[in-house]
């Protein structure tokens, strides 16, 4: 965060906050070990302040807008993608800074294809986004089974969890929990 809240594209244009969840010597810890110059480190000390939607840190970041509204609830977790959360992580903040639409996937998330009308063998196959949206709006995948890498549109990926399980959308995780969509 600290290297993000100093660079040129995200300093003075984007707030990192760092905020503890798990008690004061957890949240001086990290303080002393950090020592932020440009993210600020927090601690929220009662129950009822906790966030609604959990701790990530190291599974994930938190992503708000200008008018602190969640609009990323949980980014790709660094433990289990590496570098590609970072990624991930910049390609929503750009989004905002140019005032584009938030990419409905992105690096570090897990996919699956559907819907394909050219290649259809590759419908049903498992992969992990690797790069943001390119000027086509296409972004690139790896496919889990072989490696292969290929260029799909996120309209034609649904999320899922590493091991192929379906993993709700945003839109989808919003419905509550009474309504119905319809089937039977």
């Amino acid at each position: 965060m600290e290297r993000w809240a100093g660079s040129k594209e995200y300093k003075d244009r984007v707030n990192f906050i760092c905020v503890s969840c798990a008690g004061p010597q957890v949240a001086s810890s990290m303080s002393n070990e950090s020592k932020f110059d440009h993210a600020t480190n927090g601690i929220i000390t009662r129950q009822i302040d906790m966030p609604r939607w959990g701790q990530l840190g190291c599974n994930g970041l938190i992503i708000l807008n200008a008018e602190h509204r969640v609009v990323l609830p949980k980014s790709s977790a660094f433990l289990e993608v590496q570098g590609l959360a970072f990624k991930h992580v910049e390609s929503v903040l750009d989004a905002i800074l140019a005032g584009k639409e938030i990419p409905s996937v992105g690096p570090g998330q897990y996919v699956q294809i559907h819907s394909l009308t050219s290649k259809t063998e590759l419908n049903s196959k498992v992969g992990i986004v690797k790069e943001a949206p390119n000027e086509a709006g296409r972004v690139l995948v790896a496919l889990l089974s072989n490696g292969r890498q290929v260029l799909i549109h996120p309209k034609n990926l649904a999320p899922r969890d590493a091991d192929g399980s379906y993993k709700p959308t945003k839109a989808e995780s919003d419905v509550d929990e009474g309504s119905s969509s319809g089937g039977g």
